[in-house]
């Protein structure tokens, strides 16, 4: 990846080698995943009546059935 000279650092060749044994690689085993819907259920009644409208105004099929799970939660 190309950065524009203005962001570039210029470390010597010490540094980057200094730089680059600081690096610790490691793994992590990921036993749980979870998750979280966050569809306006924090915002008042008419955003979020507001946000179904828009949805189901959608031509998007996956908006639409956004719109329909919004109405359950």
């Amino acid at each position: 990846m190309a950065y524009p000279d203005s962001v570039q650092a210029s470390y010597s060749r010490e540094k980057k080698t200094r730089l680059l044994d600081m690096i610790i690689g490691f793994e992590i085993e990921v036993s749980e995943v979870q998750g979280k819907f966050k569809l306006s259920q924090n915002r008042s009644q008419d955003d979020q009546q507001s946000v179904i409208q828009h949805l189901n105004d959608s031509a998007s099929a996956s908006d639409k059935a956004t719109a329909a799970l919004m109405l359950t939660i």
